[in-house]
């Protein structure tokens, strides 16, 4: 779904990521918080269970890979271009990639 905002939404992504600080500072803006929220409990939810059911190693330190999760998605509006060489399917299958499967060769 973030990768499917960058591209559909790219120019209100950089809004948001731009003037967040300033929204969340102004009382009718306060439901941002509440859906930031919502959201990384979401993403640690599943990492928690994906620990709990063996599919995710259990030293990760949940929290730093929610962040990593998170932070590494998001700055790719910065890059990113829509109509570019990559559909936005194709930067998230990458990243997916990489998070799940690392940048080593596999056995190594």
């Amino acid at each position: 779904a973030s990768f499917d905002a960058i591209e559909h939404r790219h120019a209100q992504v950089v809004i948001y990521q731009d003037e967040a600080k300033r929204l969340l500072a102004q009382p009718r803006f306060s439901y941002l918080e509440d859906l930031n929220k919502q959201q990384r409990k979401m993403w640690v939810d599943v990492l928690h269970q994906g620990i709990e059911e063996g599919y995710f190693r259990p030293d990760l330190d949940v929290d730093l890979v929610y962040r990593f999760i998170r932070d590494t998605t998001w700055v790719s509006v910065r890059w990113y271009q829509p109509g570019g060489p990559l559909t936005a399917e194709q930067v998230g299958q990458q990243y997916l990639a990489i998070v799940l499967g690392g940048i080593t060769k596999e056995g190594e």
